[in-house]
């Protein structure tokens, strides 16, 4: 028996199916890349550009004279934790603006690993994710929910940024603890944060995350699937199951991705 998800998340499938080794279940990859860049790439500009400076001079009709040059993304460092094939595209497109990219993997792959897929975008792959949030401007969390994933990204990983960092979450929400994320936004510990992805959603209307000014909340639409995207690629495995072939994308139900 074969199941294909229609979504992205897949953990609902995996805990149903942890006592099933006969189902095969496949997720939805490759198409999320573009669209997970696009939202990505619109908030560093936005920052590095001072998009939002200009436009309330625009309101007030102030011409500043000795205004400032907007900074750029070149040589600035990203961190994107999680290097499967969203993260890949980031870095990819990362690398257009001349930005230096650091991986986080829970394995550190080989060269020949890197020179013969899409991570050879990154500049660096490292399993330490304190070093490797220590480096960056802008940190990027494109992780699946796990159990090793829970509440990963903490107050120990706040510490480790820069306190001119700026996270962005549009993996799951889980993975990243609010509480602490709060702490230190308040503190000065990072200088922003952008969440598409709660631990629950909708959130809250009462929530503190609303108000939180240096915090921006999306409600999870950095990037949808659609009924093409999910058709396309339930007919490539359809043909492959029924050619005995291996399908793409196939789950890990014991890694949960």
């Amino acid at each position: 028996m074969w199941i294909q998800s229609t979504w992205a998340g897949i953990e609902p499938l995996v805990a149903q199916l942890n006592k099933r080794p006969e189902i095969l279940l496949t997720g939805l990859k490759n198409i999320f890349g573009p669209l997970i860049a696009e939202y990505t790439f619109n908030y560093l500009l936005e920052h590095v550009r001072q998009s939002e400076a200009y436009k309330a001079n625009q309101k007030k009709g102030f011409w500043p004279l000795n205004n400032e040059t907007p900074g750029t993304l070149q040589n600035l460092t990203l961190c994107i934790i999680g290097s499967g094939s969203i993260g890949c595209h980031v870095a990819k497109v990362a690398q257009v603006f001349g930005m230096n990219v650091i991986g986080v993997s829970r394995r550190t792959p080989t060269r020949k690993e890197i020179i013969n897929s899409d991570l050879v975008h990154f500049r660096e792959i490292s399993q330490d994710m304190k070093y490797a949030v220590s480096k960056a401007d802008f940190v990027l969390a494109c992780l699946p929910d796990t159990a090793s994933t829970k509440n990963i990204i903490n107050t120990s990983i706040f510490s480790a940024m820069k306190n001119s960092a700026i996270i962005i979450n549009v993996g799951r929400g889980a993975s990243l603890n609010l509480d602490d994320l709060l702490t230190a936004l308040r503190t000065g510990g990072i200088s922003g944060a952008i969440l598409d992805v709660l631990p629950d959603e909708p959130l809250a209307s009462d929530s503190p995350l609303w108000q939180e000014p240096k915090l921006t909340i999306t409600p999870h639409i950095a990037a949808a699937s659609t009924p093409r995207n999910v058709a396309e690629l339930f007919l490539e495995n359809l043909a492959r199951i029924n050619t005995n072939q291996a399908l793409m994308f196939q789950i890990d139900i014991d890694q949960g991705y």
